[in-house]
């Protein structure tokens, strides 16, 4: 009876690499998935596939450190490198989305066609967001200075008459 459990098991758990990863993932078995991945016998395939599984299980800043770890180690991939943009943009997470581009840029392969393609795009998105940060932070600034002038008026007008308390009296 335990032997039949045993082989139903083995025979229901992914391939213990990339390949069963992702097809874990397809399933939604993101557990399975993610302990696939950890198994693949190759660093960067490793990483690659245990960045496809947090990314898909919606574990975003757990595939950034995935990337993060992996760059560390010298491991990086192009493919890698790329989805670490993407995740970060998804993020709104502009410096780690330059660090993953400027990655890709340093590679002399220049990354193929298709993750070139795909940088670029990440890049003018990024461009994007770094308006819009940008713009963020000069209305925090606009705002803070209202704050604070509007703090000194308002303190300026509510001891004022403290100030100037006895001045309309005649002088004996």
């Amino acid at each position: 009876m335990i032997c039949e459990w045993i082989v139903a098991l083995s025979l229901a758990a992914p391939a213990p690499d990339m390949a069963g990863a992702i097809e874990a993932v397809r399933d939604g078995r993101f557990v399975e998935a993610l302990l696939a991945a950890e198994t693949e016998p190759d660093a960067a395939r490793r990483a690659e596939a245990a960045l496809f599984v947090r990314h898909h299980a919606g574990d975003l800043d757990g595939a950034l450190l995935v990337a993060a770890n992996a760059r560390r180690d010298g491991v990086a991939t192009a493919w890698l490198e790329e989805r670490e943009a993407f995740v970060a943009l998804s993020m709104r997470d502009a410096d780690r989305a330059r660090v993953a581009l400027q990655a890709i840029e340093r590679r002399a392969d220049h990354s193929g066609a298709q993750i070139a393609a795909l940088a670029e795009a990440h890049g003018v998105e990024l461009a994007a967001l770094e308006r819009v940060l940008d713009a963020r932070d000069r209305s925090t600034t606009a705002a803070a200075v209202c704050v604070a002038a509007f703090a000194v008026v308002a303190t300026a007008i509510a001891i004022a008459p403290r100030l100037t308390r006895g001045r309309a009296l005649p002088s004996p």
